[in-house]
């Protein structure tokens, strides 16, 4: 059974909505990604968000927050610059992924650039982020 630490049900058990931030905005890329994402999470609602920038997904994250009204979901953010020799030395295998929670909503999302800078600056808190490296 997928719990937390708590006998709360978490959310492959709730059904929670998905919603998907993605630079990957062709058909081709949003079937692969729905394909991947409908497979882990049977049932499930998912919703996809293509943009062009971390400035325009930094954005939609914020607005996708405000749209959830506290209420449990999830949001994947996969917004990889990829411009610029300085970006490429500084994460060889692109940039790493991070997990944050705000309200009920679990948030996971590419650390560069400034997709997370400007709901942190929305919320009026610093947050805590957990990276990976995968």
């Amino acid at each position: 059974s997928l719990r937390g630490g708590s006998s709360r049900p978490m959310h492959h058990d709730l059904k929670s909505p998905i919603t998907y931030i993605t630079d990957c905005k062709d058909e081709n890329g949003k079937g692969r990604l729905k394909a991947r994402l409908a497979t882990l999470f049977p049932g499930n609602s998912i919703s996809f968000v293509g943009v062009s920038s971390d400035y325009e997904a930094a954005i939609n994250l914020v607005d996708i927050v405000d749209a959830y009204e506290g209420r449990p979901g999830i949001i994947l953010a996969n917004v990889a610059r990829r411009e610029g020799e300085a970006r490429k030395s500084k994460w060889p295998n692109g940039p790493p992924f991070g997990w944050l929670k705000v309200d009920q909503i679990d948030i996971f999302t590419t650390i560069d650039g400034y997709i997370v800078s400007l709901l942190q600056q929305m919320k009026g808190s610093a947050f805590s982020i957990d990276l990976y490296e995968i």
